[in-house]
């Protein structure tokens, strides 16, 4: 049975996010009541990513209790996982770097180098790494050069595809992951999205190569608009990310409800961010609130989140998704069918009518399994 509200976490999630959010004797009442109503083997994985902290947290209180052993196990595992990730991360933003690319590592690598430094701290799946949308093809046939792959690579040379799309996945052989970004929300993928985010961006150093990252107001910005979505497991990270930015450094909260606007996530952010004030009562301002709670929120974004919290069959939350992007970044005078000829890479009507009956019967049939 769905959540009733598939954007929220559950309550253990939340007691959990409460212990590591909280401090003092609220911080350990909160993971008494998170431990007491689930068991330690029993965690969920997006839970088993925040022990880590939650171990630092504790032991820096001086609490000594059999299930710190866990979170130290989880901890020393992520640990040796990131050193991987950090090398080759430093390799590829090198290989850009001589290229003449400039590329930004976002989310996982950046957030754990500004806001934990430590890589025990702060778990990651995969690289995420933004480069300008011009940049994007050549991007991709670096990576295929140093022994990356991806079914995508061929369509970025399509400018349709690329407006279609935010990023695309390479794989290699030791099973890493990269998402090669040209932008950063996959909501909103005009050719200038991103400019103001490069504009503002700060200085980043990865061991000893200097790069760039996103600011501190456009780190917890796309903190909230990413993780602020249903997901098969849930990104419930993004809170405590957004904590760290928060209680670390200052956000220009003009901008950031600017942006809210501009990128048309009005209504996510009203949720993510009222999360974050009403119920763990980090330090965002009372007057931000109230602002922000005054926004209204465009049509095509109250009937994508109406959907999206529905009970429809997911590929019609899928197809509904895709309309709604159609709608924010659809080019002059372009129709549905060509916007949808260009997201499916396909050459003529004909092909994009077939296209779209095979995706829909296998959507339907995968789902329906």
């Amino acid at each position: 049975m769905p959540k009733a509200n598939p954007f929220l976490p559950t309550a253990d999630q939340e007691r959990l996010l409460k212990a590591l959010v909280f401090e003092g004797e609220a911080a350990v009442e909160s993971w008494n009541a998170w431990r007491q109503s689930i068991s330690v083997d029993d965690i969920d994985l997006a839970s088993q990513r925040l022990l880590p902290l939650l171990f630092d947290k504790l032991r820096g209180m001086g609490i000594d209790h059999p299930d710190l052993r866990k979170y130290r196990s989880v901890a020393r595992y992520i640990w040796f996982n990131n050193q991987r990730l950090f090398r080759v991360a430093k390799q590829i933003l090198l290989c850009f770097a001589e290229a003449g690319i400039p590329a930004m590592p976002l989310k996982g690598l950046a957030v754990t180098l500004l806001y934990y430094r430590d890589f025990r701290l702060r778990a990651m799946n995969d690289l995420d790494i933004l480069v300008a949308p011009a940049a994007a093809s050549d991007a991709a046939r670096l990576l295929t050069g140093m022994g990356w792959s991806s079914t995508s690579e061929a369509l970025l040379k399509s400018e349709g595809y690329m407006r279609t799309r935010n990023a695309i996945s390479f794989t290699n052989e030791q099973h890493f992951e990269i998402d090669l970004h040209w932008h950063v929300s996959q909501d909103h993928c005009k050719p200038d999205a991103d400019d103001v985010l490069w504009r503002h961006s700060q200085p980043l150093a990865v061991g000893d190569f200097e790069t760039r990252a996103l600011s501190d107001t456009d780190n917890l910005f796309h903190a909230c608009i990413h993780g602020g979505v249903p997901n098969d497991l849930p990104p419930i990270r993004w809170i405590v990310d957004s904590a760290q930015i928060l209680r670390l450094r200052s956000i220009d909260w003009d901008r950031l409800l600017d942006q809210g606007r501009e990128f048309d996530l009005v209504r996510r952010l009203q949720r993510t961010l009222g999360y974050l004030r009403g119920t763990l009562s980090l330090p965002i301002p009372d007057s931000v609130i109230t602002r922000l709670m005054k926004m209204e929120p465009s049509r095509i974004e109250l009937v994508q989140e109406r959907v999206t919290a529905s009970r429809l069959h997911p590929f019609l939350k899928a197809a509904v998704w895709r309309y709604a992007h159609y709608c924010r970044n659809r080019a002059s005078r372009e129709g549905f069918f060509r916007y949808l000829q260009e997201a499916y890479g396909e050459r003529s009507l004909a092909g994009t009518v077939l296209s779209a009956a095979h995706r829909t019967a296998t959507g339907l049939f995968r789902y329906n399994r």
